[in-house]
Parts: C-alpha cells; structure tokens; sequence
C-alpha cells in the first residue's frame, strides 16, 4: 500500500509567508518610532539630570552641617580657635616664595597659611570625614592622605572662611596691613553668627551645562551649600550674597593699588569675622 504524500508544513505555506511578510513593518513606521523614543528621551533626560542635582545638593547641604558641627567640636576643644596645623608663613611659589612643609601623621604635606582653610579636615575626626569634604562623591584629583587609617584628599570642597585665620582689619581696605595680621581668630568672637559665613560649597556638581568640579566662586547664580556660623545651613547663590573685600596681601606681598570691592562672601567678608556675608 502506497503512502500518501505529505502535505507541505504550515510553516512553509506560501500564501502564510506572503501574509507575515505583509504584516512587518516598513520604514516609515520604524522611523516614526524612533522619533517617539527620541521625543520621550528629550522629556525624560532632564528630569533625571535634575533628581541628581538635587540629590547632590541635598547631601551638599548635609556635609556642610556635619563639617560645621565637627568644626565647633574641635574649636570647643581647642581654645575656641579654627583647626591650624601651617605656620602664619607667606608662601606663593608663582612669587618666588616657596611652599612651607610640615610633617603631619607620617605624611609630608605642603601648602602656606590659606591652606589651614583648605585643609583643616585632617585635623578633625578622621571617620566621617571622607565621606562629607566632596558632595559628589568623586574621587580627588589632589592627593590622598591616610589619617586614622581612612584614606582622605588633600582639600576640601567646603573649605573654611578666610576671615576665621586674620584679624577683622585685614579684611577692611583701611586697615589692611598684611601678614602680621595673620591669626586664628576665636569663633565666639564671630559677632553676627547666623549672617557670617562658617564654611561654604567651593565645587558643585551634576548641573546642566558646567563640568564636574566646576568652582562655585565663579558661578554666582549657582546655589550652593553654606553652613553658618550658628550651624545652620542653606543652599544660596553667591550672587545674592554681600560681596567682600579682596586682600593681594594674601597672594603677593604688596599691597592692592585700589580697593578690590568684589571679594568672595563667606571666604572674604568685608570686615572679617565683624562682617555680615547676608
């Protein structure tokens, strides 16, 4: 008995593949599709960029209180003055005047009088310490120092006023001498603690248009984190702040010509820790 011919697969039926071939999709449908995913990326992109702008900012606003309050604690400890381990030495290799070098927990560390502003985290509780002096969390290009164990960068992203390392005349265009003026100044002799300036956000991060580490002393209408001195702290924006007084003698060792009237607030206050920086 002869077997019947096998019907061919309903996989290869002619008349099916011509109806699955029509049913696919043409250029023009994958090209309205693709504008759509670009429209939704267009929409989406910037609502993303902006949580992580405020979620830095936040942890921003969080570090500089913490630091602040770390900060008091040591100056409770340690006769009401800021951290200070440089000498009141000018230094400004650029000058002819070369870094002063201390020995600091088995590491050799450089910098001059300004760099107690700078780097005044070493000498506070080494533990927390690395995760609050970068809002950003991004690895420091400057060096890395061990202390207490617990690798911490060179300088802070929220670096201490100035005034708080001169007398409040240093900081006047009358008054101004120059480093003879240099000195820890006690913080219960700031006179107007909750509009002086404690320590504020030098660098921000994740804003649309500015490059990661962009100095804030430069972006005016940026808000950043400041903490003051009564502790409390705000995100504000230079610009809405008074301006300061700059002093040459800090950079060279002749004085200004003419009065510098556009001076960082916080870092450069008018009248120093006498001023008002809001």
């Amino acid at each position: 008995m002869s077997k019947q011919p096998r019907p061919p697969s309903e996989d290869w039926n002619p008349v099916r593949l011509q109806i699955l071939c029509a049913n696919g999709f043409t250029i023009v449908e994958v090209l309205i599709c693709l504008g759509v995913l670009a429209i939704l990326l267009a929409l989406v992109l910037p609502v993303l960029s902006g949580t992580r702008q405020r979620a830095l900012s936040i942890k921003a606003l969080s570090n500089a209180r913490q630091l602040g309050a770390l900060v008091a604690a040591y100056s409770n400890s340690s006769k009401d003055l800021p951290p200070v381990f440089f000498p009141p030495v000018f230094a400004n290799p650029s000058v002819g005047a070369p870094w002063v070098v201390i020995d600091f927990q088995s590491n050799k560390v450089r910098g001059s009088w300004w760099s107690n502003a700078e780097m005044y985290h070493l000498l506070l509780d080494p533990l927390p310490i690395s995760n609050l002096i970068a809002p950003g969390g991004r690895t420091p290009e400057s060096k890395e120092f061990t202390v207490g164990g617990v690798p911490t960068p060179a300088y802070s992203d929220f670096p201490l006023s100035y005034t708080l390392y001169t007398e409040p005349a240093f900081w006047t265009w009358e008054g101004q001498i120059g480093p003879r003026q240099w000195s820890p100044q006690p913080l219960t002799s700031i006179a107007f603690p909750s509009q002086k300036g404690l320590l504020w956000q030098s660098t921000v991060y994740g804003y649309s248009g500015y490059p990661e580490g962009a100095p804030a002393c430069c972006l005016l209408n940026v808000r950043t984190a400041i903490c003051w001195s009564d502790l409390s702290a705000a995100s504000e924006s230079m610009a809405s702040l008074n301006k300061g007084t700059s002093n040459g003698w800090g950079y060279s060792m002749i004085r200004p010509p003419t009065k510098e009237p556009n001076g960082m607030p916080i870092a450069e206050t008018e009248g120093g820790i006498l001023g008002r920086d809001r």
